[in-house]
């Protein structure tokens, strides 16, 4: 198990990343432009989803957003895998994504929570998405 979040191991992430879709593969650098996004793909027991929705709203938002990361978007698949909620949470720089990841799993309310969503989910998938210059959503 790592003694501290994967990011804080890769500090030349806050640099900026190649743009591989970029014809001339500058860098994006996310320097307060514009903000990142973490996507959270989770796979739900089937029979606790009106438990998960109720968590998300009642526990999950009050504590990422005391945090700073903001829900832009809640979803539950209808096609494909069934019992799957993607969130996406945006944060204003991957400089606060890193301290906003520090604090919390540091927090004692949010290692409570994560607790409680190992009893009502089975997986969960987090990827940290950095807009293109094409975006809308920046």
């Amino acid at each position: 198990m790592l003694s501290q979040p994967a990011f804080l191991l890769f500090p030349g992430l806050l640099g900026g990343v190649p743009c591989r879709m970029c014809p001339k593969r500058e860098m994006i650098y996310n320097g307060g432009e514009y903000m990142i996004y973490l996507m959270a793909t989770l796979d739900v027991i089937p029979d606790k989803m009106g438990e998960f929705v109720e968590f998300l709203e009642k526990e999950g938002v009050p504590l990422f957003d005391r945090f700073g990361l903001k829900l832009v978007g809640s979803w539950t698949t209808t096609v494909g895998t069934m019992n799957q909620v993607v969130d996406l949470w945006a944060c204003e720089s991957l400089e606060h994504f890193g301290q906003a990841m520090t604090a919390m799993v540091r927090d004692p309310e949010f290692r409570k929570l994560d607790s409680k969503l190992r009893t009502i989910t089975t997986s969960e998938t987090t990827k940290l998405l950095w807009p293109l210059p094409c975006s809308p959503m920046r």
